[in-house]
């Protein structure tokens, strides 16, 4: 009888791993999805703000940088000298 209770134990413990393994994947899935929603609905937010303001441009100076769209250059050319 203890032989047979010695195997269940190992059993239940195994299968306990492999349960908390599972619900640890299946909150990574569910966490990347909700992350991939947000990050759509923010793009979407962006991108309808940034049209109405091309519509309607806002007075010099007053706008966003955000709805720019411009991207720092990186080159090998070196800089001059600063003094």
């Amino acid at each position: 009888m203890t032989k047979g209770m010695t195997r269940m134990k190992a059993l239940l413990e195994h299968l306990a791993y492999i349960a908390a393994g599972g619900a640890l994947l299946l909150g990574l899935l569910f966490y990347l999805e909700h992350r991939k929603e947000a990050k759509a609905a923010v793009d979407d937010e962006r991108h309808d703000r940034c049209l109405k303001e091309a519509l309607n441009p806002p007075p010099p100076f007053k706008h966003s940088l955000d709805c720019v769209g411009w991207q720092r250059i990186r080159s090998d050319i070196p800089l001059p000298a600063q003094g």
